[in-house]
């Protein structure tokens, strides 16, 4: 059985919560696939590790949803050889905690491309990872003592008013810029 050759592209190296995620999704394939359908997902993901065990559950703001791209008449129909081109957009909640690595309790965020079969056994999925950074909340409002000719109004804020900002939080394992 061959597998399909799948690649997922973002149109960013990193998302903000509240941003929108865009990309797209190439799939080829050498020979003529029986299939079911081919769908792409997105989600979030927690993960804990209790003891020996790891517990993974979808993050409330963002649950696993899935779009069907291609589906079949019938479970023998199949996907002709070929270079296919899927887009793919979706927003990411305001409240979407930040991509986060430990060793209790990991946040990741995902593409899936899942190709189901006519039998669920040679099912096929690739899964591609995505950044969610924090966002950092600006707050400009003046103190009582500054004046009007001491401030300019458009004057960018000091390190003071810079809320959820710290320079001691560690970056995760792998960071690129």
């Amino acid at each position: 059985m061959v597998k399909p050759d799948v690649n997922i592209f973002f149109n960013k190296s990193h998302y903000y919560p509240g941003e929108t995620v865009k990309g797209y999704v190439l799939v080829e394939f050498e020979k003529d696939t029986r299939a079911k359908s081919l769908k792409i997902g997105w989600g979030g993901l927690l993960s804990r590790r209790c003891g020996r065990g790891e517990v993974k559950t979808s993050i409330n703001e963002l649950p696993l949803k899935e779009t069907v791209v291609w589906e079949a008449e019938n479970n023998w129909n199949k996907i002709p050889a070929g270079e296919y081109e899927y887009p793919f957009r979706f927003k990411l909640a305001s409240t979407a905690p930040p991509t986060f690595w430990t060793r209790p309790c990991d946040i990741q965020y995902h593409v899936i491309v899942k190709l189901e079969k006519p039998l669920w056994i040679f099912n096929t999925t690739h899964k591609k990872e995505f950044k969610v950074l924090k966002g950092l909340r600006l707050s400009v409002e003046t103190d009582e003592s500054d004046t009007e000719s001491e401030r300019c109004p458009n004057a960018p804020p000091r390190y003071d008013e810079i809320d959820g900002c710290s320079v001691r939080e560690p970056l995760p394992p792998n960071y690129e810029p």
